[in-house]
């Protein structure tokens, strides 16, 4: 039988957000980034972001953009600031969330990381690159 709270709600993805966004809000190492960007516009972007998770998690098709194309307007993002918005994001959502929920979104979340890292050029972060590691040579298309 399914749990019968398996689903995420439109009500949860808003306090997901908005609790999310106010700790971003007040860290000293994503706030000023994000308040560059937003002052006077804080409402109109946490509208969008519920818009987002929504579409992300419900499907619901709210969201018209382009994630990879905002983050590329933002030339101060490195690595070290996906490690600190993961931190903060699954905090909020173990805070607010079903487990198994907040387990869903949080590997979500994840997975955009990597595909914002792979399509950004941003520095690596620490916790990323293994100095010993070296890089494979490229293939031969032959």
């Amino acid at each position: 039988m399914p749990i019968a709270d398996s689903r995420i709600t439109e009500e949860q993805i808003h306090t997901l957000v908005h609790g999310f966004y106010g700790r971003i809000r007040t860290d000293g190492e994503l706030g000023p980034i994000f308040e560059k960007r937003f002052a006077g516009r804080w409402d109109a972007h946490l509208s969008r972001m519920c818009d987002f998770w929504s579409t992300v998690m419900l499907a619901s098709g709210r969201y018209r953009g382009n994630p990879l194309e905002s983050h590329r307007r933002i030339p101060e993002l490195r690595s070290v600031h996906f490690d600190r918005w993961l931190a903060l994001f699954g905090e909020v959502a173990h805070e607010v969330l079903p487990l198994h929920i907040a387990r869903d979104v949080e590997g979500r979340a994840q997975r955009m990381r990597a595909v914002l890292e792979r399509h950004l050029p941003t520095t690596p972060s620490p916790a990323s690159t293994d100095p010993g590691e070296t890089a494979a040579p490229p293939r031969s298309r032959g």
